[in-house]
């Protein structure tokens, strides 16, 4: 299903709440076994949000690019650490979505997922991205700390070119049940 969640999801801070109401629940209704979230970019963001908030809707999480805040705005403390090694400064609740805002949410949210404890209490999370990607020094801190059969990288950056063929390879290595003829 192809979901048209719109930037005015992420700045009225609704899109968990949309893809719940509009995807979710209406495949589970359905008897669908197995859901499985894909975004692209900011559809990533949006796809960890939901794994996130509702771990237990979703079997696992394909992200190609996903956005993880602005490159400038990545700490320098999570870079040196690692994600797994990372202490977050305190959550604050702020009123606005700005990238700093945007960014560290996304960075606490994947470091749930690498420090999962049993793993199994969240879905898994494959990434895929373009090494030349405006956006790669952040999602290579991100690789780092997943479990390498879940990485995917090709040249390239944000755009068509490497997504496609990054797609085949994480449908290809990840458990999504297949459709049957």
């Amino acid at each position: 299903l192809l979901v048209d969640a719109h930037v005015g999801y992420y700045q009225d801070r609704s899109i968990v709440d949309r893809l719940r109401i509009d995807v979710v629940e209406p495949a589970m209704a359905a008897g669908r076994p197995s859901i499985w979230l894909a975004g692209i970019s900011l559809g990533g963001l949006g796809a960890l949000l939901y794994a996130d908030a509702h771990s237990g809707d979703i079997a696992g999480v394909l992200t190609l690019a996903p956005y993880l805040g602005e490159p400038r705005a990545v700490p320098t403390s999570l870079r040196e650490a690692g994600l797994r090694n990372w202490q977050a400064p305190q959550e604050v609740q702020v009123t606005k979505a700005d990238d700093e805002d945007v960014g560290l949410k996304a960075w606490r949210i994947a470091q749930r997922f690498v420090r999962a404890d049993p793993p199994s209490t969240r879905p898994p999370l494959y990434l895929g991205f373009g090494l030349s990607d405006r956006f790669a020094p952040a999602e290579q801190v991100l690789a780092e700390a997943l479990p390498p059969a879940r990485v995917f990288t090709a040249a390239g950056g944000h755009d068509w070119n490497p997504w496609l063929g990054l797609w085949q390879r994480m449908l290809a290595a990840s458990d999504l049940p297949r459709c049957r003829a």
